[in-house]
């Protein structure tokens, strides 16, 4: 430690943070900024119109430290940090708070620190347009940001390990009810895709190596976001795919570990309240995205989705941290959009009252007319058979549910 002190004398060196990682800084670096312009030059000219395009953002260049003589915990905080997408917060210890992305890093190691050769640019956060509200690409990029939002929180507040045996046990035990649960609704799958073996080895894997997993969080939150990703592909259909997804919520809410009164019962709970809304928050997020996709027949399943849909969203919010419930608000608010949007153009019920006593066939051709051949016609019949589940087709009378 005194050869790292006289090296290094931390204590002396300023302190700066980005995102949550801190780190030390032993100068400045390079600062840039100034104007964008366009230079216009013109032909048998010598004039030159130097054109004002506004004020460029700032740009650091800057030399990170982490205090790597005992372990490498700092030195990966910050190189997490710099690898999440986005913008973050920069507290510079010269220039204070800034909101920057990162341009890109180097990381140089030696014997009791590493060196990390940063640049950020400073940025404004990410807005999207709002022309851009309420499309499918714009919810598949919500859902992605909020599986890795989740992943990063599984990395950062799971902990079963150094905390006693019975707490390492129940992380095993809770990694592998959500693997085993998963598998069980996966095999539930009609009309099953190739996708299934792949994914099913995927489940094996993780039941194989929980132990492992659950010492490093952070592989487990990307295992979580993998397994999702491949139960998505499951199903042929996207209404498959959506009752698949529909199996997995309010996961964890039979749990028994209710007991707080030592710290690793506090530790016990706060692990699976992690967990259970790292899962739940990507099957609600994938069943969104998913949902707005499904060819719906009527107003009625459609209205019967949304619903099933608001009631986890509804369950969940009563759990997740702030940020989380920014996020799932955004997709389910934009999803919503969509839904609004797809009301419109699905087919409406609407119920009549049949005084007469009439068979399926007449009640079809009375109220729909000719058809162009006889399989459309067949497949009307069908569709207000299911409709109504009538117990005698063949004599049909009283409240009868057709589409407009």
């Amino acid at each position: 430690m005194a050869r790292f002190d006289t090296n290094f004398p931390y204590s002396k060196l300023r302190k700066g943070k980005f995102r949550d990682a801190s780190y030390f800084l032993l100068k400045d670096g390079d600062t840039s900024g100034g104007r964008k312009t366009v230079t216009h030059e013109y032909p048998n000219s010598d004039k030159r119109y130097v054109e004002d395009m506004g004020a460029s953002k700032e740009t650091y260049n800057l030399e990170l430290y982490a205090d790597t003589t005992t372990n490498f915990s700092q030195r990966d905080k910050i190189k997490k940090a710099l690898n999440e997408e986005g913008t973050g917060k920069l507290i510079h210890p010269f220039f204070g708070q800034k909101t920057v992305s990162v341009k890109g890093w180097t990381l140089f190691n030696d014997f009791g620190w590493s060196r990390f050769n940063v640049t950020f640019e400073e940025s404004d956060p990410a807005v999207l347009p709002s022309k851009e509200t309420g499309n499918k690409s714009l919810l598949d990029r919500l859902k992605e940001a909020l599986k890795s939002q989740q992943e990063t929180k599984v990395g950062e507040v799971f902990n079963a390990v150094n905390s006693g045996f019975k707490t390492f046990t129940k992380g095993v035990e809770k990694v592998q009810d959500f693997s085993e649960q998963m598998l069980e609704v996966a095999n539930e799958a009609l009309n099953v895709a190739s996708e299934l073996s792949s994914f099913t080895n995927t489940i094996n894997d993780t039941l194989d190596n929980t132990a492992l997993l659950i010492k490093t969080p952070s592989e487990l939150g990307a295992r979580i976001s993998n397994l999702f990703t491949q139960f998505e592909l499951i199903g042929e259909r996207t209404i498959d795919q959506f009752n698949l997804l529909k199996g997995m919520f309010g996961f964890g809410n039979d749990d028994t570990d209710t007991k707080t009164n030592t710290e690793n019962q506090k530790l016990i709970i706060q692990n699976n309240n992690t967990l259970n809304t790292a899962i739940r928050t990507n099957a609600l997020a994938s069943a969104y995205v998913i949902a707005v996709d499904i060819d719906f027949r009527n107003n009625l399943e459609l209205e019967e989705t949304r619903k099933i849909l608001e009631e986890e969203y509804q369950s969940l919010i009563l759990i997740v941290d702030d940020d989380t419930l920014d996020s799932l608000t955004n997709l389910r608010s934009n999803a919503g959009i969509v839904f609004e949007k797809l009301s419109i153009t699905v087919p409406k019920i609407y119920t009549i009252n049949l005084v007469s006593t009439q068979n399926i066939h007449q009640l079809v051709y009375n109220y729909y007319g000719n058809f162009a051949n006889f399989t459309d016609f067949e497949d009307k019949v069908e569709e207000i058979y299911l409709l109504n589940n009538f117990s005698n087709p063949s004599k049909i009378r009283g409240e009868v549910k057709l589409l407009a």
